[in-house]
């Protein structure tokens, strides 16, 4: 396989993992503000434009921090890279350099919701339109996820996408846990948790499609520290830290001359088995650091990954191309 070729499947699943889980954090979100009163709301849209590290273009775009403006901003945005609009055009951009060798269902659909997602960002998305357009935007991308994981042979195609899809995936689950436990795990009393607080415990976990799975296993009431090491270090659930690095690890020892990057990968799955759940649920400063370091272990791996398959990086998809037919944006992490 030609390493352009690689280089557009990897950032494939990337664009298409970047995009589920935006679109799925958005909706748990939305759903979230039911049980919140309107003194609570505001300060909390301000967590899904921290999860993506994107407060700056915010602030460079938008002088008010107001739900209107933040829907904007993370759903029709082209100055986002993180925003739906600006994923799924990454997403049509690098299927359409690769359409040979995926299947064509998958194809057809991630084409559809892509089309769709384009249409509905030349308008402004109401209260009244939002929920309907997620919910439909992650159902789109679940059934892309379904057509690719049935129909696709398990070549040097599938694994390019798998690494950039669990690279993605991790970094977008430490981002999640991240930012929504900031001021929680002070209370690390199960007895002791606000119904706000139980909420945020909740929304992390349907964040990353754990709620059921995580009640299921532990079958006890909502606390952080369980929540913390489910979503750290669970070795079953897909959308686990650990899960992640995992796959990761298996995925990369199947390519040729990648010693090196094996070697970081797994220092990278030591420094989670070896962290102290505990003592992480009990500072939120020590565990800010421990998942910053984990973010940017991810970044060092994915640059180090695509140095040495992709050494002639690509441009991605024109960030306006009804503005500015020269104004490109190039593939890289948030």
């Amino acid at each position: 396989m030609l390493s352009r070729v690689a280089n557009h499947v990897y950032w494939l699943g990337r664009y298409l993992e970047r995009a589920e889980g935006m679109t799925r954090t958005m909706s748990v979100h939305d759903q979230m503000l039911m049980d919140l009163s309107e003194f609570e709301r505001t300060p909390t849209w301000y967590q899904l434009i921290a999860i993506n590290s994107t407060e700056q273009i915010f602030a460079e775009h938008f002088d008010e921090l107001t739900e209107q403006n933040v829907l904007q901003f993370l759903t029709t945005s082209l100055d986002n890279p993180s925003s739906i609009a600006s994923t799924l055009a990454g997403v049509r951009y690098n299927l359409r350099a690769c359409r040979s060798i995926v299947p064509k269902a998958m194809y057809e659909l991630a084409n559809q919701v892509c089309l769709e997602a384009a249409d509905v960002s030349n308008n402004n998305v109401t209260h009244a339109k939002r929920r309907n357009f997620l919910r439909s935007v992650e159902l789109q991308l679940l059934a892309v996820s379904g057509a690719t994981a049935g129909g696709m042979s398990r070549n040097e195609a599938f694994l390019f996408m798998r690494i950039g899809q669990v690279i993605e995936r991790a970094d977008m689950s430490s981002r999640i846990l991240d930012v929504r436990s900031a001021n929680l795990i002070r209370n690390h009393n199960a007895e002791s948790l606000t119904p706000y607080e139980n909420t945020q415990w909740v929304a992390i976990l349907q964040s990353l499609k754990a709620f059921q799975m995580y009640m299921s296993e532990t079958r006890r009431p909502i606390n952080g520290p369980e929540v913390l090491n489910f979503v750290l270090k669970n070795l079953k659930h897909p959308k686990s830290v650990r899960f992640c690095i995992q796959r990761l690890a298996g995925f990369i020892e199947r390519l040729p001359g990648t010693d090196d990057l094996q070697l970081q990968v797994a220092q990278l799955l030591s420094k989670v088995d070896q962290a102290d759940v505990h003592q992480l649920a009990k500072d939120q400063v020590e565990l800010h650091q421990f998942l910053d370091s984990l973010q940017i272990a991810l970044s060092q791996i994915s640059d180090n990954f695509s140095t040495h398959f992709f050494p002639a990086p690509e441009s991605v998809q024109e960030k306006n191309e009804p503005a500015n037919n020269d104004q490109v944006q190039t593939q890289e992490q948030r």
